[in-house]
């Protein structure tokens, strides 16, 4: 077995004598495509990493064999999650010689099912309260765990609360599904096909192997064919549908474990909510009156920390928004992101080596019945945001509540434990280069640490000034500014703040086009979530223009937007009908070149992340690189 981006092939040979009149050999898995032979002669081949397979070698026998199955890499369709961790193998696995072809187990009694909006597990409603596994497992060179491992797992997930694993992108071995039905925990099958073509028919054959593979486990409750999937051929689904059916009577199957706009056949809505504990406030409202099935968030809750920690913050991130799905919408489940650390994410229950980041006891208060969660005041004063004047303050997810203080008179365990509730407003500081940064908010979720500059003190021609992207209209907020103001920081001089922006401040919102509302362009909690929805919208604003070649910045406004400007497109952001892009966090310029005067531009948004549109800053400006708006 060999894993790195160049794999050699790979050879597994078996001598045996002639075991009776027939024989068949059974291959456990093998990666990805493999050529089975007996004493020179091709017996058959077949493509796909994950599942058994059986072949009879009876034309071939003789009194004494020698079989080879030889195993190449193949770019292959299911080849599932593990790849882009850069985790590849090559090799078959569990080779064995049968005197009788392998019984075909028949599939278990359903034990789920859906009624209405409520998901029923032997007949009981129930709320999923799971963990996403993606079966890495550097340590044994692939998707391997032995028997002693399978057990603290799923024995230290149970303490922890969690009734439910997704296998996420990957199928695994057979014997962890025996210990799942053993050890009384759920399992969610994600097939592994993340993000590309689910076109060809031919791809029906290989997820027969899988229904046959886990159809015979009662533990497996949930089916989802793909993942955060764009590309998936309609008739196609409908078939794999089908024949899971089928297959597996009574099983409960959706075609795309995405989001609500991109799933299209199936048993219940599954979300893929990663939000911060301000947006996620608004994340019920903004989809209770849609559901028409049971709501499964299949990827949610992920908060990254370190390896060393702090993981105190991380874990109460979790909690919050635990609480606050089961208080507002009582009847949705969710899966936690994720079991493991890896090299480039860090929003693991374990770390990377293996080492559980809590204690079971941590998690005592994960049982139903969940408690109401710990309230975020709505918003009652002065908060940055993009405004004339004001320090350019972009959006940030905030993967990753790590705080670093600069000075020891600051409270850096108070800033920690608030940083993600009572000091957050969704935002960090910008072009904060010569000043003295007090605080920093560093994210791990791209692996490595990013810096957020979060309090910067400078002088401005002589004028001290302190400048904060936390929320301090709040009890901790203030005792925070107070703190700031009244301590005498090094302060260096930066000469004088300048700036040239038209910021285009106050919005119209209309969800229908019909029927407006007014809003500021900032973020859900300034706007008490208003800017919050599921689909399209459209935002209209009237503004004065001073003439000239100026550049359009907008950030944080859709996941797809398209601008106009006097009835004019002047450009076009993010993906219009499907969900792979990023663009909401990505910022973009636009040239434009108006007369002087009063203009009026309006923005066509689509959302699909339910992290709020026309949070902003918008503005006009000939200098990006200036401080201040």
């Amino acid at each position: 077995m060999a894993a790195g981006v160049d794999l050699e092939p790979s050879c597994v040979s078996l001598t045996f004598t002639r075991p009776g009149d027939r024989a068949w050999v059974r291959v456990e898995s093998a990666a990805v495509w493999a050529e089975v032979t007996l004493n020179g002669h091709g017996v058959g081949t077949h493509l796909g990493a994950w599942t058994p397979f059986t072949f009879e070698l009876t034309p071939w026998l003789r009194d004494s064999n020698h079989l080879e199955v030889r195993c190449e890499w193949r770019d292959h369709v299911t080849n599932g999650f593990l790849p882009r961790l850069g985790m590849r193998w090559v090799g078959a696995r569990g080779v064995r010689i049968l005197t009788h072809p392998p019984e075909i187990r028949p599939p278990a009694r359903q034990r789920s099912q859906v009624r209405g909006t409520h998901l029923l597990v032997d007949g009981t409603p129930l709320r999923v309260r799971g963990v996403l596994h993606w079966g890495y497992y550097p340590e044994r060179g692939g998707p391997w765990p032995d028997e002693a491992l399978i057990r603290e797992e799923i024995a230290t997930l149970r303490g922890m609360g969690f009734n439910l694993i997704k296998f996420c992108l990957w199928i695994p071995p057979e014997r962890y599904l025996d210990l799942c039905d053993e050890m009384g925990m759920l399992v969610w099958q994600e097939y592994p096909v993340w993000d590309a073509p689910l076109d060809d028919p031919r791809i029906v054959s290989e997820y027969e192997e899988f229904f046959r593979f886990d159809g015979p486990h009662p533990c497996v409750i949930l089916r989802t064919l793909t993942c955060e999937n764009d590309r998936i051929d309609p008739s196609v689904a409908h078939t794999l549908i089908e024949t899971a059916r089928r297959m597996i009577p009574g099983c409960v199957v959706l075609d795309n474990s995405s989001w609500l706009c991109a799933e299209r056949i199936g048993d219940f809505h599954d979300e893929h909510v990663y939000l911060n504990p301000m947006q996620w406030r608004y994340y019920p409202s903004r989809v209770r009156h849609k559901l028409t099935k049971p709501l499964l968030l299949g990827e949610s809750m992920c908060v990254d920390s370190p390896p060393e920690g702090p993981h105190r913050t991380a874990l109460e991130v979790r909690k919050f928004q635990i609480q606050t799905l089961s208080r507002d919408l009582p009847g949705a489940g969710y899966v936690v992101t994720a079991l493991r650390d890896t090299p480039t994410f860090r929003g693991g229950l374990l770390t990377e080596d293996g080492r559980w980041k809590h204690q079971a006891s941590e998690w005592a208060w994960h049982r139903e019945p969940l408690e109401a969660p710990r309230e975020i005041p709505d918003c009652a004063g002065f908060l940055i945001g993009p405004r004339k004047g004001e320090w350019k303050c972009p959006e940030v997810q905030w993967w990753s509540p790590v705080i670093e203080c600069t000075d020891e008179r600051l409270p850096q365990d108070l800033i920690q434990e608030e940083c993600a509730f009572g000091l957050l407003s969704g935002r960090v500081l910008a072009n904060c280069e010569g000043t003295n940064v007090l605080v920093w908010m560093v994210d791990y979720h791209s692996g490595s640490p990013t810096r957020h500059p979060m309090v910067a003190c400078c002088r401005t021609m002589g004028t001290r000034r302190v400048v904060s992207a936390f929320r301090h209209d709040t009890h901790v907020g203030r005792r925070l500014w107070e703190i700031l103001v009244s301590t005498a920081w090094d302060a260096p001089e930066i000469g004088p703040l300048v700036g040239d922006a038209v910021v285009l401040e106050t919005w119209e919102l209309s969800l229908d086009g019909r029927t407006w509302f007014r809003v500021r362009c900032d973020t859900p909690l300034v706007n008490r979530g208003a800017n919050v929805f599921e689909g399209c919208g459209l935002f209209r604003a009237a503004f004065d223009y001073p003439g000239g070649e100026w550049i359009l910045r907008c950030e944080s406004v859709a996941d797809w937007y398209e601008i106009a400007i006097d009835g004019s497109v002047v450009g076009e952001a993010g993906n219009r009908t499907g969900t792979w892009d990023g663009t909401r966090y990505v910022p973009r310029s636009f040239p434009v070149d108006l007369a002087p005067g009063r203009h009026e531009i309006v923005v066509h948004v689509r959302d699909w992340t339910a992290a709020g549109c026309m949070v902003g800053p918008v503005y006009f400006t000939r200098d990006l690189s200036l401080r201040v708006f």
